[in-house]
């Protein structure tokens, strides 16, 4: 038997299950913002919002539709909902 050339230590082989650990990973972490998402009625969601300041479109959470006018989505507000860009809902913050 034949040894290789340069043996794996314990703490380059903890190292590298750690590395595949946090790749496999990713997928969950960007599933989770959605996974957690909540019905447009238990955050107050509308249509259209009183505070033309607070609309869904300047929202932090708002990813718009293929206009700045079309229908978008929201990651607080359950993923494939309709949601507007002049809406407004409770869970509203400014983009940075």
């Amino acid at each position: 038997m034949s040894e290789s050339p340069h043996p794996i230590t314990r703490r380059e082989l903890l190292s590298r299950g750690m590395s595949l650990a946090g790749v496999a990973a990713i997928p969950l972490l960007l599933q989770s913002r959605s996974a957690f998402a909540i019905r447009p009625e238990v955050m107050h969601y509308t249509d259209a919002g009183a505070n033309p300041a607070q609309v869904c479109a300047k929202c932090n959470s708002f990813i718009p539709g293929k206009t700045p006018d079309a229908i978008g989505e929201c990651y607080i507000i359950n993923r494939g909902a309709a949601i507007n860009p002049k809406g407004h809902c409770d869970a509203w913050s400014p983009k940075p």
